[in-house]
């Protein structure tokens, strides 16, 4: 009797720790694939998004910079020589961050006498053009649709900024502009980015 009590006893434990049934175990790994997806898509979408914020802080910069400078000297500096493809520190965009001090480009000197203040190292290509009063060229060069937000006319000294870069790496370069005559700053196809008012 002491053994048939005992074969009992020890039969309940082992049903007790019987474990996880094969459905089981593959809903978990389903279901940890599925998290895994999404969390890496948006974690990625994320790190895309952090690496354009440069763009529009130092779109700023440069926009306080130029107006250190008309409140000096009465007039913007076109520190890009007219050419809104002449990108400062470098033509070349990627993942790469790169010193803004780069001696060995054509503009350095002006983009030093502008001096924006930079933070580190930067992603994305700048320049900035700039003019007196008047009529003004409709398209100089930006790769940014501003219909409707580009005047006709400048009533006032003015200056645009574009911003190049292309964070992952695709081929394809994602812009951005700013200008004296709006606080927005634009991108792409001219999907506002942000609003001071």
């Amino acid at each position: 009797m002491s053994l048939a009590s005992s074969s009992r006893s020890r039969a309940r434990p082992r049903r007790a720790a019987r474990g996880f049934t094969l459905t089981e175990l593959m809903a978990v790994v389903v279901i940890t694939g599925v998290l895994a997806a999404v969390g890496t898509t948006m974690f990625r979408q994320h790190i895309l998004e952090s690496r354009t914020i440069e763009t529009t802080s130092m779109i700023r910069s440069i926009a306080a910079a130029q107006e250190r400078f008309r409140a000096e000297n009465l007039m913007y500096l076109d520190v890009s020589g007219g050419n809104l493809s002449s990108y400062y520190p470098s033509a070349e965009v990627g993942a790469t961050k790169r010193d803004w001090t780069n001696a060995d480009h054509a503009d350095f000197n002006r983009w030093r006498l502008l001096a924006p203040t930079v933070p580190g190292p930067v992603q994305f290509g700048y320049s900035c053009i700039a003019g007196g009063p008047g009529v003004v060229d409709a398209d100089p060069g930006l790769q940014v649709d501003l219909t409707g937000v580009w005047p006709d006319r400048f009533q006032m000294p003015w200056y645009v900024i574009q911003a190049v870069g292309d964070v992952d790496e695709d081929g394809h370069s994602t812009y951005f502009v700013g200008a004296s005559f709006t606080s927005q700053i634009f991108s792409g196809g001219g999907v506002e980015v942000s609003d001071d008012d």
